[in-house]
């Protein structure tokens, strides 16, 4: 009723504008014609669109189950829908075969995954999304874990492939130029002889200045969880240049920490102290937060979430995120009650609390199943978008 009293309000508005003496007749008919394309784009979005501020610290989570891209506060924990992947009227679709895969913030934008659909666009204030990169157009393939934006506001995503290995893909999101930065089937890129392995996720290292290569100014390596039936198991350092891999750290050798699996789980993320946050699964099971030195490769428990003395139990970790005050936040599912949750990590304790609880009903709309996090940078760019009433997307017109 207060969405239809809303409209009834705005359609006299038009009506009485358009009948005053006071306007002249050609700007008479652009504010009948302008009136009649906002009621028509009401109706078709079943009214205004409920615009989401997003903040610094916030939290944005792909859904699978949902088919709905999610901010989670920072503070709160409290959930709210950005853009629903069923909804053709904001724009291009994924359908519930596909699913929203993975999503990555930069240069003031987001960015969501959609198995051979593409790279969507998406505006946080009506939902809105435009397809950036067109995955039906030559490199057609399904998305694994993995997205992120570098400094120059490039695309990183893992193309699975339709028949071929997987692969660290960056896409120009201006014009779809895309180049095959690591491929898992080629033993000259280094790494030994990964055929058959997997992309977990992947994450990128802050970049490092190089006076010999002041052109690679802002490229971070590229890291990268590699497991599957090849027998490789660990995390790779990727030249972001030239594709080359290095072990980093062999999750099959106990000299470097706990022999664990990749398998299950997706999440890697780097702190400030240039640390590595990987998430682990197994038959064991073994669901851990692990942090791996950037140098040696060893590794340590953060949090391990088959150990209830360290909070509430998790397993089939999806992802992990900081924020810039350090709080680690992990994707988890309450072995019990089988429901998605949203956990906060202390770095220093591992001591973890349940932060957005599907079961709680004033949190928002429950998870249905989490599929992938990332993180709200203070400096995200999103404070410098035109006000919420605008009808005019920052981002372009959506298609």
């Amino acid at each position: 009723m207060k969405k239809a009293a809303k409209w009834a309000m705005l359609l006299r508005a038009c009506v009485y504008r358009a009948g005053s003496t006071s306007i002249f007749l050609p700007a008479r008919r652009r504010l009948i014609a302008g009136c009649i394309a906002l009621l028509g784009g009401l109706l078709l979005t079943g009214g205004p669109a409920q615009a989401v501020t997003l903040e610094g610290d916030d939290i944005l989570v792909t859904d699978w189950g949902a088919n709905k891209l999610i901010r989670v506060d920072g503070t709160t924990g409290v959930r709210s829908v950005i853009s629903d992947f069923s909804n053709p009227a904001q724009g291009p679709v994924i359908a519930p075969s596909s699913l929203p895969v993975s999503v990555a913030i930069g240069q003031g934008q987001i960015f969501v995954t959609g198995p051979y659909v593409g790279i969507l666009r998406v505006d946080p204030r009506t939902g809105h999304r435009i397809l950036v990169s067109d995955w039906h157009q030559g490199r057609d393939g399904n998305f694994g874990y993995g997205a992120a934006v570098d400094a120059f506001g490039r695309v990183f995503v893992n193309d699975e492939g339709a028949f071929v290995a997987p692969a660290v893909v960056r896409v120009d999101p201006r014009n779809d130029t895309r180049v095959t930065v690591t491929f898992l089937w080629d033993p000259s890129q280094g790494g030994g002889d990964l055929s058959f392995c997997g992309i977990t996720d992947f994450a990128l290292e802050a970049p490092q200045w190089n006076p010999k290569h002041p052109g690679e100014a802002g490229k971070g390596a590229i890291l990268i969880g590699v497991n599957g039936s090849c027998g490789k198991l660990g995390i790779f350092r990727v030249n972001p240049v030239t594709g080359f891999r290095t072990l980093l750290s062999d999750f099959n050798n106990p000299a470097q920490g706990a022999v664990v699996d990749l398998s299950n789980s997706g999440g890697l993320a780097v702190e400030h102290s240039g640390a590595i946050l990987a998430n682990s699964g197994g038959t064991s099971p073994r669901n851990l937060l692990l942090r791996i030195d950037p140098k040696s490769g060893n590794r340590t428990v953060v949090s391990d979430f088959d150990n209830p003395a360290q909070g509430p139990l998790g397993a089939n970790l999806a992802g992990d995120v900081l924020q810039d005050c350090g709080q680690i936040f992990v994707g988890a599912v309450d072995p019990a009650t089988g429901r998605n949750n949203l956990f906060r990590v202390d770095p220093r304790t591992g001591k973890r609390v349940l932060f957005s609880d599907s079961a709680n009903p004033g949190q928002g709309p429950s998870f249905n199943r989490i599929a992938y996090i990332a993180v709200v940078p203070h400096n995200a760019g999103f404070f410098a978008l035109p006000p919420a009433g605008s009808f005019t997307s920052p981002f372009g017109p959506a298609r």
